[in-house]
């Protein structure tokens, strides 16, 4: 351990603005490999203050070549003798910046922690005495779709051990409760790499094909549980079905009356579940937006002439995707509207693979927004490369250039003029109430 003061001297007298060849490129070079007898530099990338002092300790000549491959034993004579502290690259680098890591080691130490765990799993007694949980965790382990970090991979598997452990005593309860009293948190399987995890090890359980997993609901129910069907919710304003069962009566008669209608989960299904007629006739154009405003000036100014509208509230909930699947495989002409930002446009690519057409989603309308609106919001650069949409080709591109965010409520009249229009093929003041 070096004295602080001493610490201090080196800082100074070799500070990171013209040193950091050897403070960071030939440091990470040593602790990528301890053993390594040559250490390569990169020129091009160089200060002149840091090209300097390569150049001084090791009496190179000018210019220097794109890279260098320095002998380590050549690097430890330059700084021993013409430096004045007599340290050596690796006591020198020590010094400064603190002990060298084993980058090697620590890879191997993870995949020996994370090999461990995995046989630490496989001998659970609950694990190792059935052959179907066997495959599921075997299938875990090659998935690669837990966390890397070995502990929360490993509290992962234990809380979905413990899940499963309840869930053969828990024969017609809530999956919340079914939550509360394996884990503590009511809603711990609500959503998430945990509720993933134990519905992929029920899909095993059950025999159901990965696809099942978009169906969270049917494993819950070949489980014995009963899903919480009354949180899951979706905003139905317009809707004039003609039947008489509960779910169409309740819509018909808002509709009737001008008023918006929040519709549950279990509404929809029980619907579904006894009812195999579309809800609406095919071929209806069913307009969908992402933000309440739109469904508050709708039925503002529309009232009970407003058309069929859905509003999902930022990213479709179950009873959402749920109703949005029925519409559209029963032939219903569905469009989306959404917010011009990236979140905005991961929605409404979930929108398309789910039936829909884009509604005043597409480059001319984000550039005609952008050219007439003033004081748009910045819109931050996006953290990757974002794909092309087919729905909306170009559209990507003109939103990184102009990095202006378009929100719903930016649009409402036009929205609302488009409404408007449709709002003449409602049907008759016979039909509202």
């Amino acid at each position: 351990m070096i004295p602080e003061p001493i610490r201090a001297q080196l800082l100074e007298a070799f500070p990171m603005n013209r040193w950091a060849w050897l403070r960071q490129d030939v440091r990470a070079h040593l602790e990528r490999r301890r053993d390594a007898a040559t250490v390569s530099i990169t020129t091009t990338s160089l200060d002149q203050a840091t090209v300097d002092s390569l150049r001084w300790l090791l009496q190179l000549p000018a210019p220097l070549p794109p890279s260098l491959n320095i002998k380590l034993r050549n690097l430890d004579r330059a700084l021993t003798t013409r430096t004045d502290w007599g340290l050596a690259t690796r006591e020198l680098l020590e010094a400064l910046d603190g002990p060298l890591e084993d980058h090697r080691a620590a890879r191997r130490r993870v995949r020996d922690a994370a090999e461990s765990l995995w046989i630490t799993v496989a001998a659970h007694p609950q694990v190792a005495t059935n052959s179907v949980l066997q495959r599921w965790l075997a299938a875990e382990a090659s998935l690669g779709a837990l966390p890397a970090e070995v502990e929360i991979r490993k509290a992962l598997l234990d809380d979905a051990l413990a899940v499963l452990d309840a869930v053969s005593a828990a024969d017609g309860i809530t999956v919340t409760r079914l939550a509360a009293n394996a884990l503590g948190p009511a809603h711990a399987l609500d959503k998430g790499p945990l509720a993933n995890l134990v519905l992929r090890a029920l899909a095993y359980v059950h025999d159901q094909s990965p696809t099942t997993l978009a169906q969270p609901r049917t494993l819950w129910k070949l489980a014995g549980l009963k899903p919480d069907d009354l949180s899951s919710r979706v905003l139905l304003t317009g809707f004039r079905p003609t039947g008489t069962t509960a779910l169409e009566s309740v819509l018909r008669i808002h509709a009737g009356h001008g008023e918006p209608a929040v519709i549950t989960l279990r509404q929809i299904q029980n619907y579904l579940d006894t009812r195999p007629e579309p809800l609406l006739p095919t071929r209806t154009r069913i307009w969908v937006c992402e933000n309440v405003a739109v469904t508050v000036e709708a039925a503002n100014s529309l009232g009970a002439d407003c058309p069929p509208l859905i509003c999902i509230e930022g990213w479709p909930s179950q009873a959402a995707n749920l109703l949005l699947q029925h519409l559209a495989s029963r032939g219903a002409d569905i469009v989306y509207h959404g917010d011009f930002d990236w979140e905005g446009l991961a929605i409404t690519d979930v929108m398309m693979r789910l039936g829909a057409k884009p509604w005043r989603m597409d480059q001319d309308s984000y550039l005609a927004a952008v050219s007439r609106i003033e004081r748009l919001p910045e819109l931050p650069p996006p953290d990757g490369i974002l794909p092309d949409y087919p729905w909306a080709p170009g559209l990507v591109p003109s939103m990184i250039d102009k990095l202006r965010r378009v929100e719903e409520e930016h649009l409402i009249g036009y929205l609302l003029a488009d409404l408007t229009a449709a709002s003449s093929t409602v049907g008759s003041a016979g039909d509202r109430g």
